[in-house]
Formats: C-alpha cells, structure tokens, sequence
C-alpha cells in the first residue's frame, strides 16, 4: 500500500518535470510585420481584386513554406487553405472550382510564424473573398481584415472586427450587377 502511494506521490512531480522539459525546448514564434493596403471604399475594394468569389473552405488551413517573388532563396510561412466557389463576383473561375487561398503566418517544424492582423479562415464557413491571383502561386486576400467577410446563417456578410467597410447585398448588387 505503502508503495502504492509514493507512485502516485511522484506522478505529479512526473508531469510537472516533463512540462518543464517540454517548455524549454519551445521555439519562440516568429512575428511578421505587413504593410497591408487599407481600403477606404467597398468601390476599392472591389476594383483592386482579381477575383471575387463566395467560397467555403473544404477543411483546415495547412501551414507551408512558400517562396514567393523576393530574393531566390526568401521562403515565409503561409497557412494555405482549399476552397470550393459558389459564386463568381468577379474573375476568371467557375461556381464548383476549387482554388488556394493563402494567408500569412502559421506553424512549421514547431515554429509559430505570427502576423498580428491575420484572421484565418474557418472550415466549412462560407466567405465572400477579394482575392489577388497568381500564375504559380496561391491567391491572397487584399487585406487580412478587409478582404473576407464571413456569411452568417441569415445570409449577410459581416466585417470582421476592426474592419469599417460593411458589405450588404445591395452594396455587392450595386458592385456586381447582374452576377
């Protein structure tokens, strides 16, 4: 009996020492500092991006290593997500496509990469994207913040926090006529 209690004496100085151990190997994130285009008009907004579409995720964003533009050997992390259109605004894509929207920041080899205006995009959750495209890269949203709006369950669009641009359907209406 007697020994049966030491073990479990020692099984909190266990964990407690494996915790230490664990968080003295953690690597300090790495933060990134952009210099996003704020936009003062939906107008703006809709006439700098590439592609406007409403689109779902199809899962969670993945966290990768790309080079792009910058000097050869200029990699930066990117959480780069896989999303399915269901409507086409603007651009050169179908309903049904799948396309890859890349966002800066995410987790690689243990190492967070961190950009404070970064809001990632959520599973299953149907957005209305402003998107840059690439040729060989994925596509970017315009602004963090600025650039997605998240569909509620009544079918509205709603401004992420600390964004002032609201986009309703007349606005997209008015912005997209006929689409």
């Amino acid at each position: 009996m007697s020994r049966l209690r030491s073990r479990a004496a020692l099984l909190p100085v266990v964990l407690c020492a494996l915790l230490v151990a664990a968080c003295g190997g953690a690597k300090e994130p790495v933060h990134y500092q952009a210099d996003w285009q704020v936009f003062e008009a939906t107008d703006t907004l809709f006439e700098e991006a590439t592609l406007v579409v409403e689109a779902t995720p199809t899962g969670p964003g993945v966290s990768e290593e790309l080079h792009i533009g910058g000097e050869p050997d200029e990699t930066s992390v990117y959480t780069v997500s896989e999303v399915k259109i269901t409507r086409v605004l603007k651009g050169s894509a179908s309903e049904g496509d799948r396309i890859k929207v890349k966002q800066l920041g995410g987790e690689v080899d243990g190492v967070e990469f961190i950009e404070d205006e970064t809001v990632y995009l959520a599973a299953e959750k149907p957005y209305l994207l402003f998107l840059e495209t690439y040729p060989d890269a994925p596509a970017s949203l315009l602004n963090p913040k600025q650039a997605q709006y998240p569909k509620n369950a009544a079918g509205d669009f709603v401004s992420l926090p600390g964004n002032e641009l609201t986009m309703t359907k007349a606005e997209l209406a008015r912005l997209a006529p006929g689409k």
